[in-house]
């Protein structure tokens, strides 16, 4: 799961200016904020269909608001990353 933090640390600040992250304390969930104009579900919605990568947005939790819930506690989390990082270079 370290690595995994890792990874996402450093996919996080590669593109700060979409995203912000808190690493989490602990456990295996983190919270993101989606920092564009479009809502959150549209990302979500386009990205599992279109590289099979589930975010979960932040309606689904009653929690307001332009973020979503990311799982890191997966083995393919590299690969998700992978298909996330080439979903948003078409993205937008």
């Amino acid at each position: 799961m370290d690595k995994n933090l890792g990874l996402l640390d450093d996919f996080f600040d590669r593109h700060g200016d979409r995203f912000s992250w808190v690493r989490p304390q602990g456990g295996c969930v983190g919270f993101v904020h989606y920092k564009a104009h479009r809502p959150i579900d549209e990302l979500a919605e386009a990205l599992v269909h279109k590289q099979g990568v589930l975010l979960m947005p932040s309606r689904i939790y009653d929690f307001p608001g332009n973020y979503f819930r990311i799982g890191f506690g997966r083995k393919n989390m590299p690969e998700a990353l992978v298909r996330f990082e080439a979903f948003l270079e078409e993205w937008e």
